[in-house]
């Protein structure tokens, strides 16, 4: 038949092309310019043949079964039926091949252009370049005579400088003469010598730091004039178009200049080391003074107090003589009996000193007048009760206070509290608390310090006990009074009961170290083998740890779809050397249950909530009253609110609390149509969701105008979540997950046995682009970053965000969460003026979580209550997340036929522990089933988990290692921070119609991707397979081996510091390295350029 001989001459024309020939014939059809709707027509008359045949096709197969089952009466009915299938299958194959061959004939008729002509208009276009190169040439020469004049005016400016320079380094070569001379007649008066020393080093040090300040102003003008040379090669380059040859003859030019102003440099700087030897001799010979001084006051010393010693032996006897010797004036009014007695009285005292060193002291002090003598006592004394006895009074008496009141003083005015006045989160946290951290900590260590070694001392009775008094009254006077130590009562403006919690711990961990030094101490004391033993024993249990905890990270590489793999092909990931939080599993995870015991008390608390109760005004009965009529309460539809009402979190919190619906019975409350209804009796939420037939019916017209991937599409969003930690605390949901993988996690082998219905995608090289939230959810929400604010004003239309983007395509659109993340992109003064270039779309079925029983109204980062708490997050018998679950379940069922997008947020993991995203794994895997039951992990489901990153709540207030190309970092903090979770499971039936597909996605396991791959993958999965905007940017597109992180559409951080996955290709890693710091050393110094400019513009404004 004409069919099968078309097959065969088909199949030898691959043979000859090395494939199949429609392959090449339509990508070559693509490329040619010429007529290409006539081509494009005649392709989908080819596309619409083979539709028919196929068709044909699996009529036939089903035609054949039938025949098979069917009796002996319906056999000849079936046979002509098959016989007129086949005639109109051969018909339509003629068809077919008759097309195929035109196609060919118009292929080579336009492929075999005259090569003739083209010669004819390639020889034109030289003639024309050659006049264009010409033309060059001249204005080359032209710029050359301007660079010259340039240069020359820039080596007389230097020249001059140079000049200026010398007379003033000989101006301090005759001060450092004149110097000199000081110094030798100084040599000859010792006793002045040290002051005119320092007094002429200090001089000298003043003309070395303006020897130092004219070295930068010059270094400066060089940098300012080799930014000029830039910025006028840079006119140069867009005026002449001529970029490689000028840049060459202004760095040849620059780098003479350089030279020599570098010659001038070196030689200030041997100026400037020959002044510094001079004034190391001159210290060198102080110190030598100061040597000298020192023994002759050590000699002095020791004379004073071998006087000391004799004069306390001595004393009481010169004082009993000389009372003695008034005693005889009174007496005897002659001369020479005062006489004889002094006489007397000096012979003995000079038999008694004979041995002594300070004899003439003591002849002196013995021919002084009474009121020497009793200066010299009086001294004694003074001097005995400050040597011996200061140091006991003061530590009796003024110890205790001291460390009270030093201790709050740091507290009190040194240490910072909060950030303020200060509205902007990233400001406060990123340049009041982050950069002051490890200043607070030091402060924090010195209090504890002082306060413990006060509270030790009064143990030991070191001081008096007494002083625990005063320190216990001002101790609970700070705590109780001054600062509110309640964990839910810390804010970003003010956090002092924070920083006395901190101030606790580093006291607890001092007494702990004490009480280990001190054991260790009495145990090198009395036996020291002892010692040695135990110290080698612990240093033994040390590295056994060490090596435990270094193999935790021994699957943190694997998956359950498969592993990291490492190669030349792909970017280097980073590994950690500890995994710590593999390590302290569960070690920070407060288990308790969210079952209300008090079911009127919590009643009770609701209605104040939501100001339908107020103690103030209203009194026992009237309240008794209010609880009996309120019984039920149905959230309002938080979709309909206004534009003020959703402009944020706690506005939209504010209006859910105002347009709340209570009702004293169900059926008032069911009758609302609201969706969310909550029994204040038992306090369970229960849903309720009715079908929307007018917008199901519009929106399937939209989506019937073309086809799409995929018919259902649910984007689960987890903020603050890795891919490893995914692992660690979600294993029941990762259990169910592997059932739809071949890869096998124990043996890391692709030989298990997978479902059928769908496959599970997990990416590995799946890269943050900012260390924290904002920037992620911009780029997933409307592909953008805030790094590009300057540009949304030119935007041509309102960027659409992902709900709008399914909302196009036909879609029914369900968005529930737990959090604000999506709905806060504009969140703060400072984002909300560009709020009128975004249109953020809303779910046509919404249920947000923003219950002020769940998120604190008066404190969004409040660590016991909302979505930074470190407990878990309890509301209505049981966690917030499956509440949100159930409606996306509810959701799911309601349009069960219906091409659908659902959109689920969470904040689970968004803590400091990590911990609490353990309590969403129950309720993920039972919505998981549920689904899986409804027949969604069957057909035209694509189901995606995300993530923005990993834990950056620690790891902002942490030491972070170097991490540079050619030296990363193993930091696990670091690393985990920006490998964040990203899975999609497919339904095989998508597989399926677009063979290539497989194979595709599971390449792109490996290769780097960021949030903006998410967004398109999702948009794809909505859209025709290949369409032209979105298709070749997501994972269902071949993405490049060689994409590194310069690749990736970084926002505000440094591509290099901010990446994990590393270029193996080391000399380009560096060069990249290199030409990156230039480029931001330029912009540094464009921008001090720029601030200087401007400081001047305003003093000649102030002149």
């Amino acid at each position: 038949m004409r069919y099968s001989q078309n097959q065969q001459q088909n199949q030898s024309f691959q043979q000859q092309q090395g494939g199949s020939f429609l392959t090449p014939t339509i990508s070559s059809i693509q490329k040619i310019n010429s007529d290409p709707a006539f081509l494009k027509q005649k392709l989908n008359k080819l596309t619409n043949h083979l539709q028919q045949l196929q068709q044909n096709q699996v009529n036939e197969d089903s035609l054949r079964e039938n025949l098979e089952k069917s009796s002996l009466q319906n056999f000849q009915q079936l046979n002509n039926s098959i016989q007129t299938l086949r005639n109109a299958f051969n018909s339509l194959a003629d068809v077919l091949m008759e097309e195929v061959d035109n196609v060919k004939m118009d292929f080579n008729n336009q492929v075999t252009v005259p090569m003739t002509e083209k010669i004819v208009d390639l020889e034109q276009n030289i003639v024309d370049l050659n006049l264009q190169q010409q033309k060059k040439q001249e204005q080359l020469s032209l710029l050359e005579n301007q660079i010259n004049e340039r240069m020359k005016k820039l080596e007389m400016q230097f020249q001059e400088q140079i000049q200026n320079q010398n007379e003033k380094n000989q101006q301090n070569y005759d001060e450092i003469t004149q110097f000199q001379q000081k110094l030798q007649v100084l040599g000859n008066n010792n006793s002045n010598r040290i002051d005119f020393i320092i007094n002429d080093k200090d001089l000298l040090q003043g003309n070395l730091n303006e020897l130092q300040k004219e070295g930068k102003l010059l270094e400066m003008e060089r940098k300012q004039h080799q930014i000029e040379e830039q910025e006028l090669n840079i006119q140069g380059k867009k005026k002449l178009e001529i970029k490689n040859i000028t840049s060459k003859l202004i760095e040849e030019e620059l780098q003479q200049l350089y030279d020599k102003l570098h010659l001038q440099l070196q030689e200030i700087s041997q100026q400037n080391e020959k002044i510094t030897e001079k004034i190391q001799q001159v210290e060198l010979e102080g110190k030598q003074m100061e040597t000298e001084n020192e023994v002759r006051f050590q000699e002095i010393h020791q004379n004073f107090l071998n006087m000391n010693t004799v004069f306390k032996e001595s004393s009481m006897k010169i004082i009993d003589e000389y009372q003695r010797a008034i005693k005889v004036v009174n007496e005897d009014y002659s001369s020479s009996t005062i006489k004889k007695q002094y006489q007397q009285q000096n012979n003995d005292d000079i038999e008694d000193l004979e041995v002594s060193k300070s004899q003439q002291s003591l002849e002196l002090s013995y021919n002084a007048q009474e009121a020497d003598r009793k200066k010299l006592v009086l001294l004694y004394c003074v001097m005995k009760m400050m040597c011996i006895d200061g140091f006991k009074i003061f530590k009796k008496y003024l110890l205790g206070p001291f460390l009270m009141l030093f201790s709050y003083y740091i507290f009190q005015y040194k240490i910072v509290k909060g950030c303020g006045e200060i509205d902007r989160i990233e400001v406060c946290i990123e340049k009041i608390i982050v950069q002051n951290i490890v200043t607070v900590l030091v402060q924090v260590f010195i209090v504890a310090s002082m306060t413990y070694s006060l509270m030790y001392m009064c143990y030991k009775e070191v001081i008096s006990k007494n002083f625990m008094i005063p320190f216990v009254i001002g101790s609970l006077y700070v705590c109780l009074i001054q600062h509110d130590m309640a964990i839910g009562s810390q804010q970003l403006e003010y956090f002092g009961g924070a920083i006395i919690y901190f101030i606790i711990i580093f006291n607890l961990l001092i007494a702990m170290m004490h009480r280990v030094v001190s054991f260790f101490y009495k145990m090198y004391n009395t036996n020291v083998k002892r010692f040695l033993l135990v110290v080698a024993s612990i240093f033994v249990i040390y590295l056994i740890i060490l090596e435990k905890l270094k193999g935790s990270c021994s699957e943190w590489d694997n998956g359950i779809a498969g592993y990291i793999e490492y190669d030349e092909n792909h970017c280097e990931l980073l590994k950690p050397l500890i995994c710590w939080q593999t390590a302290m599993d569960k070690w920070f995870l407060f288990d308790s249950s969210c079952k209300i015991n008090d079911l009127n008390d919590a009643k009770l608390n609701m209605l104040k909530l939501y100001h339908i109760i107020d103690n103030k005004k209203q009194n026992k009965e009237q309240i008794k009253q209010i609880m009996q009529k309120n019984n039920f309460m149905a959230y309002p539809f938080t979709n309909q609110f206004s534009a003020e009402d959703k402009d944020q979190d706690y506005p939209t919190q504010q209006a859910i609390i105002n347009q709340a619906l209570f009702t004293e019975t169900y059926k008032e409350a069911k009758q609302s149509g609201r969706e969310a209804i909550v029994n204040l009796n038992n306090m369970k939420l229960e849903f309720q969701m009715e079908r929307d037939e007018k917008l199901v019916q519009f929106r399937k017209e939209i989506y019937n105008q073309k086809q799409h991937m995929a018919k259902n599409v649910i984007l689960i969003y987890i903020d603050t979540l890795s891919r490893p930690q995914a692992h660690r605390k979600l294993p029941k949901t990762m259990e169910f997950l592997s059932q739809f993988s071949d890869y096998d996690k124990k043996n890391r082998a692709y030989t298990k046995d997978a479902d059928e219905n769908a496959k599970l995608y997990e990416f590995f090289r799946f890269h943050s682009i900012d260390k924290k939230t904002r920037n992620h959810n911009l780029k997933l929400q409307y592909n953008q970053t805030w790094v590009e604010q300057d540009d949304f004003p030119t935007f041509e239309e309102k960027k659409p965000n992902l709900i709008n983007e399914f909302k196009k395509r036909g879609y029914i659109t369900g968005h529930a969460a737990n959090t604000c993340t999506s709905l806060c992109n504009f969140r703060s003064i400072q984002y909300q003026p560009y709020k009128q270039y975004f249109f953020e779309d809303y779910g046509d079925h919404e249920f947000l979580m923003y219950d002020p029983q769940y998120i604190d109204p008066e404190n969004y980062y409040n660590l016991n209550q909302g979505i930074n708490s470190i407990l878990r997050r309890c509301i209505y018998n049981t966690d917030t997340s499956e509440h949100v679950f159930k409606y996306g379940e509810l959701f799911l069922q309601k349009y069960r036929d219906d091409p659908k997008y659902l959109f689920m947020e969470f904040t689970d993991s968004h803590e400091m522990t990590s911990e609490i995203v353990s309590y969403l794994d129950d309720h993920l895997y039972q919505f998981l089933v549920n689904i899986k039951l409804l027949g969604y992990f069957e057909k035209e489901t694509n189901v995606m988990l995300v993530s923005d990153h990993g834990q950056h709540i620690i790891t902002s207030f942490i030491y972070r290692p170097p991490n540079t190309y050619l030296d990363p970092t193993n930091s696990f903090f670091q690393i985990e921070r920006l490998l964040p979770l990203f899975m999609s499971i497919m339904t095989k039936d998508i597989l399926n119609n677009y063979p290539s597909l497989d194979e595709t996605m599971f390449q792109n396991q490996q290769r780097l991707m960021s949030m903006q791959q998410v967004r398109n993958t999702a948009i794809s999965s909505a859209d025709e397979y290949n369409n032209a905007i979105y298709f070749q940017d997501s994972v269902y597109y071949n993405r490049p081996k060689e994409f590194q992180c310069p690749n990736l559409p970084f926002a505000g951080v440094d591509p290099i510091k901010w990446c994990v996955c590393k270029n193996p290709n080391k000399e380009e890693a560096r060069q990249f390295q290199e030409e990156y710091l230039k480029q931001k050393q330029i912009e540094k110094q464009m921008k001090e350029l720029q601030d200087q400019q401007q400081q001047d513009q305003l003093l000649q404004k102030g002149v």
